[in-house]
């Protein structure tokens, strides 16, 4: 896909950046785009040369992949295109990310939408590994939730054995993390099934360095 943004236009359209900046982390640029909306650029360029060409160029290979293949579906921030090779843009979305929402601030409907995005994302071959961090989801003021940075997961074809053996295998590591946030946040709304679930793949969580 090609981009609509190209390296020459940061600069030029750039809001600011988000998060801490460090040396092993790419630089976040927030764009104010000419037809009023905003984007983020996720840019691993600034990065030492050694990790820009190996780490940097994987995991936006990586993500470009995720996002790609999700562009359109619920819950997931619309995908703008590829820079270049060590970067991508992606349609910012307004929220918080689920560890500052307080207690008793969503009700059961933000953790059924996001229970549906992840179906989604799996029915489409992407496992996201990493939604245990409260970071990678963030929720709006109405409470809908949107699942961000796809750099721990994978992009596998759900139609072949080798994507079906993965999404088997591994798909409850991201339904964990819903299970996860729901008892968090709605204690007494698990089913007897879902605290047996979660339980089970608590059991082994430490195995994963996702957790």
């Amino acid at each position: 896909m090609a981009a609509p943004l190209r390296r020459e236009d940061l600069d030029r359209l750039r809001e600011g950046f988000l998060g801490k900046r460090r040396w092993y982390r790419p630089l976040v640029h927030l764009l104010r785009l000419p037809d009023g909306g905003k984007a983020v650029v996720k840019d691993f360029l600034p990065c030492p040369w050694f990790l820009r060409w190996t780490y940097g160029r994987l995991l936006t290979g990586r993500e470009v992949r995720a996002y790609a293949r999700l562009d359109g579906l619920e819950g997931v921030p619309r995908f703008l295109g590829r820079l270049d090779g060590y970067a991508f843009a992606v349609e910012w979305v307004e929220g918080r990310d689920l560890g500052k929402c307080p207690k008793g601030s969503l009700g059961a409907e933000t953790f059924d939408r996001l229970a549906a995005t992840v179906e989604g994302m799996h029915r489409r071959g992407v496992l996201h590994l990493d939604l245990r961090q409260r970071r990678n989801v963030l929720v709006d003021g109405a409470g809908v939730p949107r699942v961000i940075d796809f750099s721990s997961g994978f992009t596998v074809d759900p139609e072949g054995w080798w994507g079906r053996f993965l999404l088997r295998r591994l798909g409850p590591v991201d339904r964990s993390g819903v299970l996860k946030y729901k008892r968090r946040f709605l204690p007494d709304s698990l089913t007897p099934d879902e605290t047996a679930r979660l339980a089970r793949l608590e059991r082994w969580r430490g195995w994963w360095p996702f957790s």
